[in-house]
């Protein structure tokens, strides 16, 4: 079995189209979680986002401390921890890896990318919506 989370970083971040991104590594299960901040000014602040569609659904939904987060974003996140990914920490004592897949660094990156088109796309709609009514 080819255990490439032993090579990959356990954290990496960046921004697209205006908006960061996060991809920590879980430290209990080895895991990758990927997350994006949005500001104040954005019209998801502050909810829930249980609508957006990413690997496993929403999990993490809340303002930076502003230790490891930026302090001034609402952060929405979603972890690769679920039934059926591979659970680094856990290979060798829980289960057979062959019936789970790890979801790697990359398969993360393009989850967080399309969790900001998403964003994205809402903020827009919802800023023609005012200019209507």
């Amino acid at each position: 079995m080819k255990k490439e989370w032993l090579n990959e970083p356990d954290q990496l971040e960046g921004e697209y189209q205006g908006l960061r991104w996060l991809i920590l590594r879980n430290e209990i299960q080895g895991s990758l979680c990927g997350y994006v901040g949005v500001t104040n000014k954005h019209s998801m602040w502050g909810k829930d986002g249980d609508d957006l569609e990413v690997h496993g659904g929403i999990t993490f939904a809340e303002e930076g401390d502003g230790q490891r987060w930026s302090k001034h974003l609402w952060w929405f996140g979603f972890d690769c921890g679920h039934a059926g990914d591979l659970i680094p920490r856990f290979v060798e004592d829980f289960y057979s890896p062959k019936d789970h897949e790890y979801r790697n660094i990359e398969y993360v990156k393009k989850e967080c990318f399309k969790l900001i088109d998403q964003l994205q796309e809402i903020d827009v709609e919802s800023k023609r919506k005012v200019l209507r009514e």
